[in-house]
């Protein structure tokens, strides 16, 4: 149980209001009789096992709780790629003295199974979880959100209702304000040129499928369009597969590799839309004895922190993610001061690893 200024102030024999500003650094010690009562109320405080609000600290002095959420969605393999963005996000707003808190989606609004039997439309439904928060809205907790990755429509205009200061990162928003994405297309673009500068006569683009996925996050057919944008004028052939996800973090695999093992020469590219996608087809085909830039080549548009310590020689468009999370922290901070609440959206540029399992063609 915390303890109260009351309960220390009675065990001091002073005044709540002198326990306050003694805790609060307020007291002047200028004069010994102060300055000795001030470290009697500091050790009682101690002894009794006081811990300071930090949050109610702030918003006395500023009418900031210096609290930022970061909204993620309930997709646990979400959290991997997302890993270094958060440790960008964090260390940026400690820079900034703001504390970061991780709100899950299923935090935000009431469960589907409280939502009233009548409200079929979905613009209903949304209106009733804005008039029904969770307890995370009820208060004023947070001076801003983060909303990262694969959130729902409906949740979106949940949380752009009932929090004014939001930024979108990497989400399927798009708008010319608070925004900050990859730009998706230039890394299909980027891998499409490659592969074309190579000699390659057919790309076999594969993308996974997740059955939890509310909607499809915005990467997966940007890559695809940025590549089709550089070979659709050429000869060189594409075709596009789905590799299923199922349960226990297994995809499909085998039947895929099946599938297409007739197709794979050296003068064949399988662009992998994420590099998960790429590991996963690279183990399955060490096994087959399918060796990659030898027998077909392979590059990913994704590049992790998990991928550069595993597989440094895969090929693949690379984009700092940690960068990403201390760019969205300056954002977020620059849209809690500003008096609208915004800043202008902005978008992450891709490089290029070259690794070793894309050659030129010979």
């Amino acid at each position: 149980m915390s303890v109260t200024l009351k309960e220390i102030a009675a065990e001091a024999g002073v005044s709540i209001y002198t326990v306050s500003r003694v805790l609060n650094g307020k007291n002047k010690d200028a004069y010994q009789p102060a300055a000795r009562r001030a470290e009697k109320i500091r050790a009682v405080a101690r002894r009794m096992g006081f811990i300071p609000n930090a949050s109610a600290r702030a918003m006395r002095r500023s009418g900031q709780t210096k609290v930022i959420g970061l909204l993620v969605p309930e997709i646990y393999f979400a959290s991997i790629v997302d890993f270094e963005t958060m440790l960008g996000l964090n260390q940026r707003l400690e820079d900034h003295g703001y504390l970061l808190t991780l709100i899950r989606s299923t935090e935000v609004s009431k469960p589907a199974r409280d939502l009233p039997k009548d409200l079929a439309d979905e613009r209903d439904q949304a209106q009733w979880l804005v008039e029904h928060p969770s307890p995370v809205f009820q208060e004023r907790m947070l001076d801003g959100m983060v909303v990262m990755g694969l959130i729902p429509p409906a949740m979106c205009q949940l949380v752009s209702h009932i929090t004014p200061a939001c930024l979108w990162l990497d989400t399927n928003i798009t708008e010319d304000q608070n925004s900050l994405r990859r730009d998706e297309f230039e890394a299909g673009k980027l891998l499409g040129k490659q592969m074309l500068r190579r000699g390659y006569r057919k790309i076999i683009a594969i993308l996974p499928s997740y059955p939890e996925e509310p909607v499809r996050h915005y990467s997966f057919s940007e890559r695809v369009r940025g590549m089709m944008s550089v070979v659709e004028s050429t000869d060189v052939q594409v075709e596009e597969k789905l590799l299923q996800y199922i349960e226990d973090d297994e995809f499909t695999i085998a039947p895929l590799l099946e599938d297409i093992k007739d197709q794979l020469t050296p003068d064949v590219a399988i662009m992998a839309a994420t590099d998960r996608v790429a590991i996963s087809l690279l183990v399955e085909m060490a096994s087959l004895g399918i060796r990659p830039g030898v027998d077909v080549g392979i590059a990913a548009c994704d590049r992790t922190r998990w991928t550069q310590s595993h597989w440094p020689t895969l090929s693949c468009v690379d984009v700092q993610r940690f960068e990403l999370g201390t760019q969205a922290a300056d954002m977020i901070v620059s849209i809690i001061k500003s008096p609208k609440h915004t800043c202008k959206s902005k978008t992450i540029k891709w490089g290029w690893h070259e690794g070793k399992t894309l050659p030129a063609v010979k």
